[in-house]
């Protein structure tokens, strides 16, 4: 190495000269060789010059400065502690006052800064600031080294700032750079360096303490630096590096786009500049990559991202193991990778994001001044992993890791804040996951800290702004207290006011601000609220550039605010610009983003929205596919996923309720029960999503009655009440809920408990409910009628008073036109009624009228309400005042078509047959006694028609819209849905922005536009062609075609008298009968013994056919003593009003029957026994067939147009048992002609042979079983193969051109409910609703002997000529009938031949 003798006085000094210059080449070049040959150079000379020697400390100082270059470019600790040693020898080796003593104690501080930098020991830096200031102190003014010793100085006292957050280090720190720059004459080498260790200083303290005149200073003096650093220059890329930093910085304050653009201008340079292998090149691709991340973070270039991760891979990579600024290099690296997730959502980035962070951690030392910078990073990357997975230990780990970051901060450090508003946001996530109000209230109070350690005009001073008012809206949400809410919006609005306009932060806050605007607007109503969400939103939307990561989040929150004013104001505009910018933020979204479920989510939302207004079913089922992606796309596990099955149940909900598919009804049930599954105990979300489950559960036994549903429904929104705190918006609706529950389970059981549960929670929702808000009327109406229910079960008067005091204060504040007034109108009335009938008091029962009439009248709310209220409005004018009372009756058939045909629940349709019935027959009775025959006769068949197309489910005049105009039939039937069910409320709660609360102005305004819109469409509708009686009754001219073959005889029982009106043909006059010897109640009086004759009979009937194998006598005489008082009170008196007298041809008539008399067979009414005489009889004069409407008679009047004579036979002699059936096939193919009849025996009667056969054949004869579904009559079947049922609703979607007669033998098929008395529930009259002009059947069941005579005789009659007859039936049946009677002897039952019976033509 060395050639001189190592004896040679002068070797040390030739090896000093040769170590420190190559130490300046390795400077110069960075060639690692160099370094290592100057160390051991330096090493040798050291040890050539014995102690003592004058020139022992420079060589000492020089070994040690080389050493801590080889470690600075190496890492290795070991030259670093060497470094330290040989220098503090040098000092200890230097006497005060020796001319190099300054400069050895500089140097000595400079290794014990570098020790800090790479251990941590706070020990060594706060020695390496006193030893500098020595150095400084000992150099005299003017002196060429003091600059360099103030600026060395300066650098320990920034780096002690930067540890322990004093603020004096920092401000000495900026004072001794610019001593030191100002000391340094222009022009000399070290000027640039002492400026760009000045504007390095000047960037921490505008880091600090936010001067926007320290960040253009440090700007400036970066930009002399490098202006003064000529092209080159070693350290040239190192000053373009740090100008690039404050630059970013500058930009990012201010927004200035020249400076983002500037700082990656001169980064680039800075790597050019820089060659392979140079030891600064790991830093300038760093910083590069940091001023990428901050362009791509401004204009959302994806290239900006990927060159930012790709040059940190590469500065990490040439960085080696050990290397103190590995741990750097590789955090930065970390803050890349996690924005390339936030924008495309790969789940790849964020894992290697994480395992970045863990090994920057990893490498970096206990103590070390940046250790709790890189744990918080790794606390944030944690968080997002959590909230893409939704795995509790990631948001655990989250809080952990920033918990120690927080602790080795010192009070004081400038990144105190940050760190603190990092774990407020932890704990902000972690609450809204485990419900821990204590994570919640330490989420604030810290971020509070972070706010109130942050200095006025401090940059990130907004940033902590905004994030304390995400806090306190979300502690707001959990316990409704709105003074969190208003300092939420109050926080944020500052946060923006602080943002200047052009920071690239600006959208964001102001997005921000927009939401919780917009949840004050759902609290208190205030419409300014709301369109300052608005323009918020959309000033954010408009901010962010097109490609900005965060442009589909802004989108996706203005789609919700537009969603809100819409449903605030029912501005179609907002809706359909709240579905596109919704779209536009689904479609901006990647596949794979952590965020796409939720912008699904939100679309859903929107979708649903404009279905409820629209009613375009391709809006609800693309609501239910995206929110059914949005739960797809989202893990198990994950904390959102509740939500979106939340909302998924709705929508299916809202589809049961369209469509009435119950599998919609179920799968919202079980969707809502996985939800609340999901929901951890001490969710905030938890109550509302029991509640909506509750909900749910009331609607299904609404529908299907049962019980389980009821009390689960009770059960869940108990839990509801109870977790939900007093002071929460929400307890008002969801104590108002299960009051609802309770109240229909003590209607339901009788349970006293559950109606004083009942008015208690409607009085605690009452209580809880402010003045002013708009559903206080509300929860008063539903108060008054639990207290009345209560005094109608106690009777305790002051329950009476209460419940009409508290209906009349709902009046008093629900305006006129809003949909629930009918409602609150029609309870108070009750109250006055039911407070008349106990006290007497006239005033009482006038009032009770009025409401009645004005709720009656209401042309808003419910149908089902108004007509209530109409009936008892004419009960009261019955006694009260008789001269409204067809002005009563006539609103009450206005009402029936709107609220019959809407698709009722099996519950609602048995309680709506049972109140309406009576209703039409008292009306019809009405009419009569006031002469107004042709209306009675209006009346009847409008009321009937109805009641029968209610019981069979039958196609309505908007099924026929449909077939024809899908899109109107959708849209009237969304319009009259609406306001059907206006003023119910939304039982559901949604999860984002829909749950607003409506004003009731507001509300009122908008169901007048529903009202009116519907008013229109109808108009509409009746211009098209074939639909101009849309919903219009048939008129009396239009009734009397019914009597074009013979008379029709309607009978009409009340309770206030029984007539029969008769239309005959070709007379315009109906001939009305009255039956005076006849009552309601007489006619319930004959029911009651053929009940109890057919149910004995029932219990001794053998397998096959039904047959009777002992009925006494004693039934005889009963039936007997039935069809003799028919005869006497109803049936003589109309043959004696009509005039006719027994003749050789009989007269066909049909009757028209209501009520108990549907059960009673009047076509044999007459004198039977050793008393008969010819004319003793109804079957004496004439041929009877019966209709259920008049309507349904013209109906099955009109012929068909492709008739033939093929005879569908079905018969399963061997499964149903039923031995005859066989024969009965045989005698109607020797009738018919096989070349006539299509038979399906046994296994080849499938129900699609079946239908097949019923499409091509206009006579269909089955000879099997059927079975009565009374709960839903539309289910009612005809028993085929393998016991395969062929209903009535498969029937009803047939088309059946050819159907003629169908023959409905020993089927039990023209048996009614008695439940449903008014109305014979049967398969022979869904017969004829599918399409057969006439139906033979049996009101029970038949002689197994018996049924193969009666067809063949009916089938010889029908067959007699070449072309079938139908129209014969009836006739071929009563001669059929007559000759089984005959064949006998007169010995047959009247069990055995009264059940033959016709219907229709």
């Amino acid at each position: 190495m060395l050639n001189a003798p190592r004896n040679d006085t002068q070797t040390h000094i030739y090896a000093e000269q040769y170590g420190v210059a190559l130490q300046h080449r390795f400077e110069q070049k960075g060639i690692v060789d160099d370094i290592n040959k100057s160390v051991l150079v330096l090493e040798d000379a050291v040890l050539l010059t014995p102690d003592g020697h004058p020139d022992k400390p420079s060589l000492l100082n020089n070994l040690g400065n080389s050493l801590l270059r080889r470690f600075e470019r190496l890492g290795d600790v070991s030259d670093l502690n060497m470094s330290v040693s040989v220098i503090e020898d040098a000092v200890r080796l230097t006497p005060d006052g020796h001319h190099n003593k300054p400069s050895l104690l500089n140097n000595l501080g400079n290794s014990l800064l570098g020790r800090f930098e790479r251990l941590g020991d706070l020990s060594d830096l706060n020695m390496s600031i006193p030893v500098k200031e020595d150095a400084v102190r000992l150099t005299p003014d003017g002196h060429p080294d003091k600059p360099s010793f103030l600026n060395n100085l300066g650098n320990s006292l920034f780096s002690r700032f930067k540890c322990l957050g004093d603020l004096s280090d920092l401000n000495t720190s900026v004072s001794v750079f610019k001593d030191a720059a100002q000391l340094t004459p222009d022009g000399h080498p070290n000027k640039p360096s002492l400026l760009n260790n000045l504007g390095g200083s000047l960037w921490g303290r505008f880091e600090r303490l936010g001067d926007l005149s320290n960040l253009n200073m440090s700007v400036s003096v970066f930009e002399d630096a490098v202006r003064l650093t000529p092209d080159g220059h070693p350290n040239k890329p190192s000053r373009l590096n740090n100008l690039s930093n404050s630059l970013l910085g500058r930009f990012e304050r201010l927004g200035d786009l020249s400076d983002l653009n500037t700082s990656v201008s001169v980064t680039e340079d800075a790597v050019q500049l820089t060659p392979d292998g140079h030891p600064n090149k790991p830093s300038v691709l760093n910083n590069h990559g940091n001023s990428l991340l901050g362009r791509f973070e401004r204009l959302g270039d994806l290239s900006d991202l990927n060159t930012s991760i790709l040059v940190k891979e590469d500065a990490v990579q040439l960085t080696p193991d050990g290397h103190p600024n590995k741990p750097f290099w590789l955090n930065n690296l970390g803050n890349s990778l996690l924005g390339r997730f936030e924008r495309l959502g790969d789940l790849s980035d964020l894992n290697m994001s994480i395992s970045v962070f863990e090994d920057a951690v990893r490498l970096t030392p206990d103590g070390h001044p940046d250790k709790p910078s890189r744990l918080n990073n790794l606390g944030s990357s944690l968080l997002g992993r959590f909230e893409r997975l939704g795995d509790l230990s990631d948001l655990n780990m989250s809080v952990s890791v920033i918990e120690d970051a927080i602790q080795l901060t010192p009070d004081g450090h400038p990144d105190k804040p940050s760190r603190l508003n990092n774990h407020g946001s932890s704990l902000l996530d972690r609450s809204e996951c485990l419900g821990d109000l204590n994570d919640l209230n330490k989420s604030i109070s810290v971020k509070e800290d972070a706010v109130q350690l942050t200095p006025d005009g401090h940059p990130d001073k907004p940033s902590w702004l905004n994030n304390l008012g995400s806090s306190l809206l979300s502690r707001f949400e959990r316990l409704g207290d709105l003074s969190d809410l208003n300092m939420s919006i109050s926080v944020k609005e500052d946060a923006v006011q602080l943002t200047p306009d052009g920071h690239p932060d600006k959208p964001s806050r102001l997005n921000n601000l927009g939401n919780s605007l917009s949840r004050r607007f759902e609290r208190l109503g205030n419409l300014s609220d709301l369109n300052k969400s608005v323009s918020v939103k959309e000033d954010a939307v408009r901010l962010t550039p097109d490609g900005h990561p965060d442009k589909p989040s802004r989108l996706n929150n203005l789609g919700s605010s537009l969603l809100g004013r819409f449903e605030r104001l029912g501005d179609l505009s907002d809706l359909n610009m709240s579905i596109s910018v919704t779209e536009d933020a689904v479609q901006l979204t990647p596949d794979g983003h952590p965020k796409k479920p939720l912008r699904l989510n939100s679309l859903g939302n929107s979708l649903l929205g404009r279905f409820e207004r629209l009613g375009d079913l391709s809006d609800l089922n693309t609501s239910i596919s995206v929110t059914e992606d949005a739960v797809q796309l989202t893990p198990d596990g994950h904390p959102d996923k509740p939500s979106w099955l939340n909302n998924l149940s709705a929508s299916l909900f809202r589809c049961f309720e369209h469509l009435g598919d119950l599998s919609d009804l179920n799968m919202s049930i079980s969707v809502f029960e996985d939800t609340v599954r999901l929901t951890p105990d001490g969710h905030p979300d938890k109550p509302s999503r029991l509640n909506n489950l509750g909900s749910s559960l009331l609607g299904r036994f609404e529908h299907l009655g049962d019980l389980s549903d009821l009390n689960k429904s009770i059960s869940v929104k108990e839990d509801a009440v109870r977790l939900t705190p007093d002071s929460h918006p929400d307890k008002p609706p969801r104590l108002n809920n299960l009051g609802s529950s309770l109240l229909r389970c003590s209607e339901r059981l009788g349970d006293l408990s559950d109606l004083n549960t009942s008015v208690s929670v409607f009085e605690d929702a009452v209580r809880l409910t402010p003045d002013g808000h708009p559903n206080k009327p509300f929860w008063l109406n539903n108060l008054g009628s639990s207290i009345l229910g209560r005094f109608e079960r106690l009777g305790d008067l002051s329950d009476l008073n209460m419940s009409v005091s508290v209906t009349e204060e709902a009046i008093q504040l629900t305006p006129d036109g809003h949909p629930n007034k009918p409602s609150v109108l029609k309870n108070f009335g009750n109250s006055l009624l039911c407070r008349f009938e106990h006290l007497g008091d006239p005033s009482d029962i006038k009032m009770a009228g009025t409401m009645f009439e004005k709720a009656g009248k209401s042309s808003t709310g419910s149908s089902s309400v108004r007509f209530h209220a109409c009936s008892l409005w004419a009960t009261y004018c019955q006694h009260y005042d008789h001269c409204s009372l067809l002005e009563a009756y006539s609103l009450v058939f206005h009402l029936l078509p709107t609220m019959a045909w809407l698709g009722l629940s099996i519950a609602d349709r048995q309680h709506f047959l049972q109140k309406v019935g009576p209703v039409v027959e008292e009306a019809v009775s009405t009419a009569i006694e006031a002469d107004q025959c042709e209306t009675a006769i209006e009346w009847m068949d409008q009321g009937h028609s109805i009641i029968w197309g209610q019981l069979l489910q039958l196609r309505t005049p908007v099924d026929d819209l449909r077939q024809c105009h899908p899109d109107i039939a959708d849209r009237f039937t969304l319009l009259s849905k609406k306001l059907e069910g206006a003023g119910t409320g939304n039982n559901f709660e949604a999860t984002s922005n829909d749950h607003l609360h409506h004003p009731v102005l507001s509300t009122s305004e908008n169901y007048h536009q529903l009202a009116d819109e519907r008013d229109k469409l109808v108009q509409h509708i009746r211009g098209l062609d074939g639909f101009h009686q849309f919903l219009l009754p048939r008129t009396f001219s239009q009734l009397q075609m019914a009597a074009c073959n013979g008379p029709v005889i309607s009978i009409n029982i009340s309770k206030l008298r029984c007539d029969a009106l008769i239309l005959m043909p070709d007379l315009n006059d109906i001939l009305q009968v009255p039956l005076e010897n006849f009552t309601h109640r007489a006619a319930e009086v004959l029911y009651q013994p053929l009940e109890r004759i057919l149910f004995k009979t029932s219990t001794l009937r053998d397998e096959d056919r039904g047959t009777i194998v002992g009925a006494s006598g004693d039934p005889e005489t009963k039936f007997q003593d039935i069809l003799a008082h028919l005869w006497h009170a109803v049936m003589k008196p109309i043959l004696n009003g009509l005039a006719i007298s027994v003749q050789h041809k009989l007269l066909r008539v049909w009757l028209c029957t209501t009520g108990f008399l549907t059960f009673l067979p009047i076509h044999a009414a007459g004198i039977y026994g050793e008393k008969a005489f010819l004319g003793s009889k109804l079957l004496d004069f004439v041929v009877p067939s019966y209709t259920p409407t008049l309507s349904s008679l013209i109906t099955a009047s009109q012929p068909k147009t492709l008739p033939n004579s093929q005879v569908l036979a079905v018969a399963l002699p061997v499964e149903s048992g039923l031995a005859g059936t066989a024969q009965e096939l045989d005698y109607i193919v020797n009738r018919a002609g096989s070349s006539n009849v299509k038979k399906l025996l046994e296994e080849d009667a499938t129900i699609d042979n079946v239908i097949d056969g019923l499409e091509e054949s206009s006579f269909v004869h089955f000879a099997c079983h059927g079975v009565q579904d009374a709960t839903s009559p539309n289910e009612s079947a005809l028993l085929l193969a393998k016991s395969s049922w062929l209903t009535l609703s498969r029937l009803n979607h047939l088309s059946l051109l050819h159907a003629q007669l169908a023959f409905l033998s020993a089927c039990q098929t023209a048996t009614g409910d008695e439940m449903l008395v008014r109305e014979a529930v049967h398969l022979a009259a869904g017969m004829l609703s599918v399409g057969y002009q006439g139906v033979i059947a049996t009101m029970w069941s038949i002689m197994d002997s018996d049924a193969p005579l009666v067809a063949d005789e009916v089938y010889a009659q029908l067959f007699k000529y070449s072309e079938p007859d139908p129209t014969q039936a009836a006739h071929a049946l009563h001669n059929a009938v007559k000759k089984l009677i005959k064949d006998s002897n007169g010995t047959k039952s009247f069990l055995e031949w009264v059940p033959f019976i016709h219907i229709g033509i």
